[in-house]
């Protein structure tokens, strides 16, 4: 009898560790997260890459900074949402709705290089952002200054059509990060908007 009891015992306790377990997989599995900088919040719900953390107020001198980490190569989209209603006047009233000083801290943890990053503006899930949105980046006052990455020497905007922004010159190795900064500008600004990234790998 009392083997039977401490048997009983023994799978309960092994029950609990293994729906513990579970749990916490699960729950650190979780995407979709809103993470909230400035007017504008940030998520990775989409799938394929994971927000690691967001700070900044979206200006020049602050720009927000978005953490990231991809796990694949393939090309992923971030939705970027206005805040404004909910956000306390005495701290982003100074902040225009409509621009963005974007920094993007990203972490390659794929098994391959990248030779580049391609990023495109969405105003419409999967369509590229046409010339008439108002959405871009910065295409019509652009100052080359505010793009850059300390990875990749050159940039280039290839507009019409879509809204792109594609950096080359350089490489990202395997468990390296790579850190571009950009100006996106919405001249009739949307509640939600997408910024596709597409990370570029050697030709085989």
């Amino acid at each position: 009898m009392w083997v039977f009891k401490r048997t009983m015992l023994g799978s309960s306790a092994l029950m609990a560790s293994i729906l513990l377990f579970c749990f916490s997989t699960a729950a650190g599995a979780q995407t979709g997260k809103l993470w909230q900088a400035g007017v504008y919040t940030f998520s990775d719900e989409l799938g394929g890459f994971e927000i690691l953390g967001v700070s900044g107020l979206g200006t020049r001198d602050n720009p927000i900074v978005i953490r990231q980490r991809f796990g694949t190569a393939s090309a992923v989209t971030l939705i970027i949402r206005s805040a404004r209603e909910n956000s306390d006047s005495d701290i982003y009233g100074s902040i225009t709705n409509g621009t963005i000083y974007l920094e993007l801290e990203t972490a390659n943890d794929t098994n391959v290089p990248w030779v580049g990053f391609g990023l495109e503006l969405q105003e419409i899930f999967n369509k590229p952002s046409i010339y008439g949105d108002g959405l871009s980046f910065d295409q019509l006052g652009r100052r080359d200054t505010d793009i850059y990455s300390d990875r990749f020497l050159n940039f280039e905007d290839q507009y019409e059509p879509g809204d792109r922004l594609v950096y080359t010159n350089g490489v990202v190795n395997h468990r390296t990060k790579v850190t571009m900064n950009f100006l996106i500008t919405d001249f009739t600004p949307v509640s939600k908007f997408y910024l596709h990234q597409d990370p570029m790998i050697p030709a085989s």
